[in-house]
Order: structure tokens, then C-alpha cells, then sequence
């Protein structure tokens, strides 16, 4: 606590975000505490995100907790997903439908390839061009990680109705579309 002019000044820690994104500091006024620029919606939005942030933590957590028991690593997940749903693809066409670049999923790869979990062939006709595909072994288990990790989904939208589930995903994929659109036209992609 310090006071700065007639003001009393508090830094506190609310939450990694709140440090992140207001420096943390608060102003002391009258008994209330206000962080220095916010209003109410951006207290509100603030709360927004430590919110979304927790329960991701969580189910990030209850998840990897699983996926250890299967010896399945959670970056690996998206590219079973993808290879389940596809068959057979490139790793660039893999890195694109999980939109990250295919140099970020090529350790990754390579240890799914070293568990048995998928299998690399080359392009009969163009040997640059490597081919990715899951194994027996990594259907199988991506199947029981899918299983296991529906459970912590089905106890949080415990005593949700179909409709709120619905609506919320609908909440859910327009806050990605808001967000992939910024990140699109920050990286100059529009």
C-alpha cells in the first residue's frame, strides 16, 4: 500500500489475468476498490475470463489425469481426433485442421509413431509428401480417451437441460468465431 497525490494505491494479485491484463493495480476510493481504467463492463468481461479460465483449468486437469492412466499425452488428442474422423492425411493437412503449423505437431507425431499409435507412409508417386494414419493400437485408444474423457463434460453439465447445453455451445462457437477472426486479421490473414 502506498499513497500517490490523495489517493491510497494497493497492488494486489486478483488473478494472473487481472495481473496480466490490468498490471494488477487497484485504487483505493471511498472503501471501494476499483482497478485503475476499468469499468464495470470490463469487471464484468474480467470476471468473464477468470471464469472460463478456471473451468478450463479444470477440465484440463481431469482430463490429463485420464488421458496419464492411457499413457496418451492431451497434445495428442486432437491429432487422433482429426486422423480418427479423416483416415489418412498429410502431417500439414493434420496441423491444418487443428490449426497450428505442422512443425508444432511434428515431435508429437513422432512419439505417437514411436507408441504405435499412428503410422507414416510415403506418397507413391512424390516422395516429399509423408502420410500419417492411425494404427489398430491408436483407434483403440483413442477410443477409451474419448470414453474417459466425455465423464468430467457429462458431471459438469450435470442439471443443464438440452436446451441450455445447445445454447451454450452456440455462446461457445461464436466467442471462437470472434476470436479466430482477431487473431486472422491481427496476423494479417483476412
Amino acid at each position: 500500500i502506498y499513497e500517490r497525490g490523495s489517493q491510497m494505491q494497493v497492488k494486489t494479485r486478483f488473478s494472473a489475468l487481472d495481473n496480466l491484463l490490468f498490471g494488477g493495480y487497484t485504487r483505493f476510493n471511498g472503501g471501494n476498490f476499483q482497478m485503475d481504467g476499468m469499468n464495470e463492463r470490463s469487471m464484468a468481461h474480467s470476471g468473464l475470463a477468470e471464469d472460463i479460465m478456471h473451468l478450463s483449468r479444470l477440465l484440463f486437469q481431469r482430463n490429463a489425469h485420464a488421458l496419464e492412466k492411457l499413457n496418451i499425452g492431451v497434445g495428442q488428442i486432437p491429432i487422433m481426433q482429426v486422423l480418427y474422423d479423416s483416415g489418412v492425411l498429410t502431417q500439414r493437412e493434420i496441423a491444418d485442421r487443428i490449426r497450428v503449423t505442422p512443425a508444432t505437431i511434428s515431435a508429437t507425431i513422432k512419439r505417437m509413431e514411436n507408441a504405435r499409435f499412428v503410422s507414416r507412409f510415403s506418397d507413391e508417386t512424390d516422395a516429399r509428401v509423408s502420410f500419417v494414419q492411425l494404427t489398430d493400437t491408436g483407434r483403440t485408444c483413442f477410443e477409451a480417451a474419448t470414453r474417459a474423457m466425455d465423464l468430467p463434460y457429462g458431471e459438469m453439465l450435470e442439471g443443464f437441460s438440452e436446451s441450455e447445453v445447445n445454447q451454450f455451445h452456440n455462446f461457445i462457437r461464436r466467442m471462437d468465431g470472434n476470436m479466430t477472426r482477431l487473431s486472422a486479421k491481427e496476423n494479417g490473414e483476412e
